[in-house]
């Protein structure tokens, strides 16, 4: 590396540690460019559909309910009010559809289906079927 300083016929110390900050701010930046570039290998796992699976779960179609006004005095006698509500749920459960490939990824997932209410993509999916995974 040039010195900062022409004329002189050796390196100072801070000349020193310039250089060694920059050397490693340049290690650094290659590190991380190289790591989020996408230059890095990604496995796709192949597989195929091994289990599918429809199970019921809670309702996740959550709202508030009997709301009511409620006041609280404390020890310095100042009053706060404020709203206080219920959770109510839509109906008492939802319907959780899953698939599972051949080496062993949740390859499909849709939990938050009211009774009755079977998504069109499920209709596609069916035991055997290929799959491919993404691994990073």
């Amino acid at each position: 590396m040039v010195m900062l300083f022409v004329g002189k016929r050796r390196i100072t110390p801070l000349e020193v540690v310039i250089q060694i900050a920059i050397v490693g701010c340049l290690i650094v930046y290659g590190y991380y460019s190289t790591r989020w570039s996408g230059i890095q290998d990604t496995e796709i796992w192949s597989g195929r559909i091994a289990r599918t699976n429809v199970e019921g779960t809670r309702c996740c179609h959550s709202f508030k309910c009997n709301c009511r006004q409620e006041c609280k005095t404390d020890a310095k006698k100042k009053t706060t009010c404020g709203e206080v509500c219920s959770t109510c749920y839509k109906h008492a459960g939802d319907t959780r559809y899953t698939a599972t490939s051949s080496n062993g990824e949740l390859v499909y997932s849709n939990g938050c289906n009211g009774p009755g209410e079977t998504p069109t993509s499920w209709h596609a999916v069916k035991v055997g079927d290929t799959t491919a995974w993404e691994h990073p």
